[in-house]
């Protein structure tokens, strides 16, 4: 029993590293680039007086995602996935709906990092005629690169909770794990071991992200 219990540990926690990292890299491409596009968006609508209708668009559906709870966007997600041509129940088809949540994490912090930025470095870059994307990569992310590197360590955290869920109604992974051995079988020293294992993941990602952000930390 305990080796069975061992292999399948071994495994699942492969796998739960695999959905946290690949969603997590997939979350910080895509959400990064989207949080600059919404402060970019909200600038223009200071300046103009009006936004664009895909700018709303895309506030809308990232404000309405992320005030749902997870467990529902999962279910959605993984039920939408299904329609596609991967296997049900495997790393892709998991990694996808994480990615979805680590990406609009991420680019819900990257917009309100991007925010308080010192508004006359901004002018200052745009009187040498900078425009607003050449803005964003070389003045506000290196200004805020600190929290955004938090930021990254926040999501693969969150990611690593969110995993077990999808792990729990479906999936697999640490979260499939603990159902199978702590709720199913009761065993609740399975389950200890299985909730250490993830609070060390949570733990190690923030950790890291903290001494990096101090790291490049210039004030």
């Amino acid at each position: 029993m305990f080796a069975t219990f061992i292999d399948a540990l071994m495994q699942s926690f492969g796998e739960t590293l695999a959905m946290v990292a690949v969603a997590g890299v997939s979350g910080i491409m895509t959400g990064v680039p989207l949080g600059m596009a919404l402060h970019l968006e909200r600038q223009h609508t200071a300046a103009e007086g009006r936004g664009t209708l895909i700018g709303l668009l895309a506030r809308l559906v990232v404000q309405g995602i992320r005030a749902t709870p997870a467990i529902v966007v999962l279910v959605v997600a993984m039920t939408l996935v299904r329609q596609l041509p991967v296997a049900p129940g495997g790393l892709v088809a998991m990694i996808l709906p994480l990615s979805l949540l680590s990406a609009l994490f991420i680019a819900r912090k990257t917009e309100a990092a991007l925010n308080t930025v010192d508004h006359n470095l901004v002018e200052a870059a745009r009187s040498m005629g900078a425009n607003n994307w050449q803005i964003a990569l070389n003045v506000l992310l290196p200004e805020r690169r600190p929290e955004l590197i938090s930021t990254a360590g926040l999501a693969l955290a969150a990611l690593v909770g969110y995993s077990t869920l999808v792990g729990a109604i479906g999936g697999s992974g640490l979260g499939a794990l603990g159902m199978r051995y702590g709720y199913h079988e009761f065993l609740p020293e399975a389950m200890l071991v299985i909730v250490a294992i993830l609070l060390a993941l949570a733990e190690a990602a923030q950790s890291t992200a903290f001494l990096l952000a101090r790291r490049f930390d210039r004030r």
